[in-house]
């Protein structure tokens, strides 16, 4: 028998016309990704794909047609991280505010989270924000932050305090009472409430028809639902939008005219914002910058770049807060629970249980240097307070530490704040400093 060296490849499917018709068939109805590249295991599709993972498909994916698929894969990290950002854009107070439970696990960034993370460490806090812990390093660079604090501008982005912008309508000193008396409430749970002057633009929420005026208060990013769904139980409140704001702290002597530089740098495309003097500030001079959250961000990199600024993260500014005897949240709001267990067990407090702790500075007498989580201890041996925040290394000893302590040791007839002699223990390491408790 002869074989033919040549076939014709029409004649040869027409031929098996019939059985190509029944495969195409039983194919038809089944899923495509379960065929090809897809439907091998995992340790077969070597030979099947380039090695490089960095490479960018110049073809669409078959995937990503099936199943709803319409994004390709991220393949590294800058394109995880771009989609990432974007998603996360947006106003995460609002998406708290909705949400009935925080089962929502997402990492919440600010604005200006681009340019801070190159410039300092950033750390996951309170829940699930992404906030720049501090300068690169050990934490030693308190000779450059008293510097720059003393002759030219430190800054910090304190846009993970939400802002909660509420419309005083048909009685608005009533209204205003009643958020006072939040603001009140809150101190006394330690959960600090800020409260700054009016500020709106445009239509930015909508004012009551009797021309009322709008009340701005800050709440800290760890307890800004509860405060939220409090204020909207208040039937005085005529409106209510929070986290809308954005809020830039400037301090140091240079304060005001690094903000006019780095608004005539902007040649025009500065947002709209509005700057005034800070409560705390003193001698120390300062300014808060308060504008909105879309659009902060370009001004917030402009003063970045002008000369003789300091950007500070959350080490840098409880370094701040600790020098002009202001708290600083969570740290020197110790719940009662907490209290007691930094003490340790065993020991009875009956008169911090009744809420009779006061905030106190505490300098050091002699020698020594005092840490977080000391012992205050007094003349008959008893624990009577506790150290929350300890005055950074290489800053002037004018500067106390922050603790509390109860007030009972204060208490005088006239009612002048007195000071206290008291012993500050480690629970760890043995010795004791002799220090000097005021309040604050």
């Amino acid at each position: 028998m002869q074989i033919s060296k040549a076939v014709d490849a029409g004649k040869l499917a027409e031929a098996r016309l019939p059985e190509l018709l029944q495969i195409h068939d039983l194919g038809k109805d089944l899923q495509p990704e379960r065929y090809g590249v897809k439907g091998l295991p995992s340790g077969l599709r070597r030979r099947t794909r380039s090695h490089n993972s960095y490479r960018h498909a110049k073809r669409p994916r078959v995937a990503t047609q099936v199943s709803g698929f319409n994004e390709p894969k991220m393949m590294n990290r800058k394109m995880r991280r771009s989609k990432q950002f974007r998603e996360y854009q947006g106003n995460p107070f609002e998406a708290c505010a909705s949400a009935s439970t925080s089962t929502d696990s997402k990492k919440v960034f600010l604005p200006t989270h681009v340019f801070q993370a190159k410039r300092m460490t950033t750390r996951e806090l309170f829940g699930r924000f992404v906030l720049p812990e501090g300068l690169p390093g050990k934490g030693h660079g308190t000779r450059s932050f008293m510097h720059k604090l003393d002759t030219g501008c430190v800054l910090h982005d304190m846009s993970y305090w939400c802002s909660i912008e509420v419309v005083l309508g048909n009685w608005v000193q009533a209204v205003d009472d009643a958020v006072q008396g939040l603001v009140e409430r809150c101190a006394v749970s330690r959960r600090p409430l800020m409260r700054s002057p009016t500020w709106a633009t445009g239509d930015s929420l909508a004012a009551s028809p009797d021309g009322g005026s709008i009340a701005t208060l800050w709440a800290h990013c760890a307890y800004a639902r509860d405060v939220m769904a409090e204020m909207r139980k208040m039937r005085e409140v005529v409106g209510l939008r929070e986290g809308r704001l954005g809020r830039i702290e400037l301090r140091g002597p240079r304060s005001r005219r690094v903000l006019e530089e780095a608004v005539a740098s902007m040649k025009g495309q500065c947002p709209a914002y509005e700057a005034f003097d800070a409560e705390e500030a003193g001698e120390c001079q300062g300014c808060t910058v308060v504008g909105e959250r879309a659009t902060y961000a370009s001004l917030f990199k402009a003063i970045c770049l002008t000369g003789g600024v300091l950007l500070c993260g959350q080490r840098e500014w409880h370094w701040y807060r600790t020098m002009r005897g202001l708290r600083f949240y969570p740290d020197d709001y110790y719940c009662y629970d907490r209290y007691e267990l930094e003490i340790g067990d065993g020991v009875s407090m009956p008169e911090f249980k009744q809420g009779s702790d006061v905030p106190v500075r505490v300098w050091v007498r002699n020698k020594g240097v005092l840490e977080a989580g000391m012992e205050l201890v007094d003349g008959a041996g008893d624990v009577v307070g506790l150290i929350t925040s300890a005055k950074p290394r290489m800053i002037p000893n004018k500067y106390g530490s922050i603790g509390v302590a109860r007030d009972v040791l204060f208490e005088t007839k006239s009612g002048d704040s007195v000071k206290r002699r008291l012993v500050a223990r480690s629970r760890t390491s043995p010795g004791s400093i002799d220090v000097t408790v005021r309040p604050l």
